[in-house]
Order: C-alpha cells, then sequence, then structure tokens
C-alpha cells in the first residue's frame, strides 16, 4: 500500500509529538512545543519539510525568531524588548556564569593588591631617586682637592734624586 507525502508527514507527526504553527512565512513545525533553542523547519508544499530559514515569523500574537534553524527569541506581538536583555540563560549556564563572575572578582581583587604594592614600591623608589639627587648636588659643590696650605718642601728630595746644581737652585726659588 502506498501512502502520500501528505498522510505520510501527518503520520509522522502525530507519532513524533510535532506541533506546528501558522505564521506570516509558512507553516512552522517544531517537535513538542514551541521553545527557544528548538530546531524549526517549514513545509514546503508537498515536499518534506526544511529547516526553517533565518527570519521573523509573525503568528496572530507571536513573534518567533529564527536563526540558524532553531528558535532563537518568541515574544508577544507589540511587546516591546529591551536591547540589552538576551534569552534567559538555562540555569547551568547562569551557574557557570556566577562561577565565571566569582573568578573575576577575585582576580580584579588580586590585581589591585598587586598594583598597590607596585605603587608602594614607585613612591619608595622615587623618594631614594630623589636623595640620591640631593646627596649629589651636595658633592658637586664641594672641592675636587683641598688647596695646599702650605708649600711643600721639595729640598729634601733633592738628595734622594741626585739633583744637579741647576735643579737645586731651580727647587730653592720654588720654596721661596
Amino acid at each position: 500500500m502506498k501512502l502520500g507525502k501528505n498522510l505520510k508527514l501527518k503520520l509522522a507527526r502525530m507519532v513524533m509529538n510535532f506541533g506546528q504553527v501558522e505564521t506570516s512565512g509558512g507553516t512552522l513545525i517544531y517537535e513538542g512545543e514551541p521553545e527557544e533553542g528548538k530546531e524549526v523547519f517549514i513545509a514546503s508544499g508537498e515536499d518534506d519539510p526544511v529547516p526553517a530559514p533565518d527570519g521573523n515569523y509573525e503568528t496572530d500574537d507571536q513573534v518567533i525568531i529564527v536563526e540558524g534553524g532553531k528558535i532563537a527569541e518568541i515574544s508577544l506581538k507589540g511587546e516591546e524588548k529591551d536591547p540589552k536583555v538576551k534569552m534567559e540563560e538555562p540555569q547551568g549556564a547562569a551557574g557557570e556564569a556566577a562561577d565565571d563572575m566569582g573568578k573575576a572578582a577575585r582576580l580584579v581583587a588580586e590585581l589591585q593588591e598587586k598594583l598597590a604594592q607596585l605603587q608602594e614600591e614607585i613612591t619608595t623608589l622615587t623618594s631614594s631617586v630623589q636623595n640620591v639627587r640631593t646627596e649629589m648636588a651636595a658633592f658637586r659643590k664641594q672641592p675636587l682637592a683641598k688647596p695646599l696650605s702650605n708649600k711643600p718642601d721639595l729640598t729634601k728630595y733633592a738628595s734622594v734624586n741626585k739633583v744637579t746644581g741647576k735643579e737645586n737652585k731651580l727647587l730653592q726659588i720654588i720654596n721661596s
């Protein structure tokens, strides 16, 4: 016995608990109840259903947004959506997000503590550099050598070096 395609489709929908809804873009077919994240197909005449193309499908009271062959969002007609608010996350994802937020908060606290330590170290080093600069300025003001207050007696070295007569006279002139 040969069954028509429409009859096969109807039988499959009944056995697999498929639901359908008439929209502005055609008949959407889904398994169970329409929910965000569920795969959705569109009836294409007598052919087998195909994944629904991305877009907005309006019913009498709802707007169903399809992205990637799945229901991305279901909203009531006329309901204003806050663009900042996304679909609610499943509880598992919310728990993971909370864990991630906790980790991020701990990381931020650690970084703030390290930053405070580094700022304290920078302050200490800046103070040390300023002290060195002050000491260097004071050191630069000092003379390189102390001036001689009295002339050395070079004649005592004359006997050691075997100074000649001319050199001896020169030493006497220097010492006088």
